[in-house]
């Protein structure tokens, strides 16, 4: 995060042989004017969500850097509405296109978009979602839920699972309790490893299903201070996100 003060007690539990050092290599790419705001890798080709002359995504040939803009923005059958969340699943060339607005997410074939052919696979309703990720044959959410802000659906819309992500913490107010523990989720196809990163709490979670196909938490990676859970655990019923919050993770 960007921030002035020394790193704390926190930072230093990270064991230093499991740091990477990353490598860059800038590619200019002409049709990259707006404002992207999520990337996705398939093969040589970039998945770019982003809001240009009234088309939501950008495919990107990195090989040969041929381009299309694709998804109408609009009220249309076949259009989307902005903002979008767009992921990837390798094992079936599908790009699942949600839409944060109407909870609503769309799938589409990968290679039918990079030939131009715009026309969903199937579309389904992921009730009180804001945030999601598509796992095994099933669709992970965060949003506005009564049993905890992490609910499982099937691919028809389905509720087949709600996860309580802090049952040490009560809060009935489910808009607030969203609000302090939002975040992220990604799902690993080759492992099967669920994972919540959220913005501003101070724990990355790590889950995996059992036999019955319920999530079972499997550890925790600590990235902050926990003060914004400490405040929570007091009841404070005027909670609001303040000036010293940091934002631990973006993506």
């Amino acid at each position: 995060s960007c921030t002035t003060h020394n790193p704390g007690s926190w930072q230093k539990e990270i064991p230093e042989g499991k740091i990477t050092e990353l490598s860059f290599q800038e590619i200019k790419m002409e049709p990259l004017i707006g404002n992207p705001y999520q990337i996705e890798v398939v093969g040589n080709t970039l998945l770019i969500a982003d809001d240009i002359e009234g088309k939501a995504l950008l495919l990107y040939n990195m090989e040969d850097s041929s381009y299309l803009r694709m998804l109408n923005i609009g009220q249309g059958p076949e259009d989307v509405i902005t903002p979008l969340e767009i992921e990837a699943t390798l094992k079936d060339s599908t790009l699942h296109v949600f839409q944060r607005r109407t909870s609503r997410c769309r799938t589409y074939d990968i290679n039918a978009l990079s030939q131009g052919l715009v026309h969903m696979k199937n579309e389904i309703p992921l009730e009180g979602a804001d945030r999601f990720t598509a796992s095994t044959d099933r669709y992970v959410t965060l949003g506005f839920y009564e049993q905890g802000i992490m609910s499982t659906f099937n691919d028809s819309g389905k509720v087949m699972e709600c996860t309580d992500l802090f049952p040490d913490i009560s809060i009935d107010d489910i808009s607030l309790r969203y609000k302090m523990f939002q975040g992220h989720l990604a799902y690993n196809e080759s492992t099967g490893c669920l994972m919540y990163a959220p913005s501003f709490a101070s724990h990355i979670l790590f889950y995996k299903q059992d036999g019955e196909n319920n999530w079972i938490k499997q550890g925790a990676f600590r990235i902050g201070n926990g003060q914004l859970e400490n405040r929570m655990k007091e009841r404070d019923r005027n909670a609001e996100l303040r000036n010293n919050d940091i934002r631990n993770c973006i993506d």
